[in-house]
């Protein structure tokens, strides 16, 4: 299963989750760029206009917290 099929399946909770933090927290301060989890393709960023709150939603769904 890859990190799409994650975001896919993640439970409303967890989406619910990963977009208040990105809503409420600047980039500088997120773990997603903190720690350079980026788990989408150059095809995801450009062509698919995929939103970097899945990295959180995948990091969630893998039993990471935001703490």
């Amino acid at each position: 299963m890859d990190w799409k099929d994650y975001v896919r399946l993640a439970p409303s909770n967890i989406i619910k989750e990963a977009i208040y933090f990105c809503e409420h927290t600047e980039c500088e301060n997120c773990p997603v760029a903190i720690e350079g989890l980026e788990h989408r393709t150059r095809h995801d960023k450009q062509d698919e206009h995929v939103p970097c709150v899945d990295n959180l939603i995948f990091e969630l769904a893998n039993g990471r917290t935001l703490d």
